[in-house]
């Protein structure tokens, strides 16, 4: 059940994949668990994604405990508790748990600039794609190398959302060359586009063919 499961998780079959792991909770399937927890953060329902992780922690999951105590330390409105729950964090990014550092530079977003970046980079130097991808934005700006590498490192390590992101980005260059006539620029930004599947920019580039071609037939 966990194995086709997680098929469906990844095809975005998501009724499905919540029957399938269910079932292979009710198995003792711990990891299933905490796919459904994630399941329900991403649609929003907090108290149910609450449940399954706190299930799945209870059988020692220590990616569950870490979903668990960001959500808590995210939605504790009680700063007493604060400080229990980022040790909790620190003892799991001594393990090297990457979502761990990478919630704790979050909460420090907040509360203390170099600590967060000091957190961020920890995460993103175990490959944490959330990381990699907040750092590649702190330069999209500033320096476009230092963004390309990091947003690319993000794609790398599972950012899908990274994926959408660079594709407009290289798009976006591709038009503004277009703009200023610089057809060999535009045709190497448009195919970096295409590359990471923006539909904008495949039908982009078969309007700028089909231009090109029915030029050619006019001469």
């Amino acid at each position: 059940y966990y194995i086709i499961g997680s098929i469906y998780h990844k095809t975005n079959k998501i009724t499905n994949a919540i029957n399938l792991y269910d079932k292979s909770a009710k198995l003792n399937n711990v990891d299933s668990l905490y796919e459904l927890g994630l399941i329900y953060i991403n649609l929003k329902n907090n108290k149910l994604a609450q449940q399954y992780f706190e299930q799945a922690a209870n059988h020692n999951h220590p990616a569950a405990l870490c979903e668990l105590t960001n959500n808590k330390l995210i939605n504790d409105n009680d700063d007493t508790n604060h400080s229990k729950y980022i040790e909790i964090l620190n003892n799991l990014s001594n393990k090297n748990d990457s979502n761990a550092l990478f919630y704790i530079g979050n909460y420090y977003l907040k509360h203390n600039n170099n600590l967060y970046k000091e957190y961020l980079q920890k995460a993103a130097n175990l490959n944490n794609h959330q990381a990699l991808y907040v750092i590649a934005n702190i330069y999209k700006n500033s320096d476009s190398n230092k963004y390309i590498k990091y947003i690319e490192l993000s794609i790398q390590y599972g950012n899908k959302n990274a994926i959408n992101e660079l594709s407009m980005y290289y798009y976006d260059i591709a038009l503004l060359h277009k703009s200023k006539n610089k057809i060999n620029e535009y045709l190497i930004y448009v195919q970096k586009s295409i590359e990471y599947e923006n539909e904008t920019a495949i039908q982009e580039y078969n309007d700028y063919i089909h231009i090109q071609k029915l030029r050619q037939n006019n001469f």
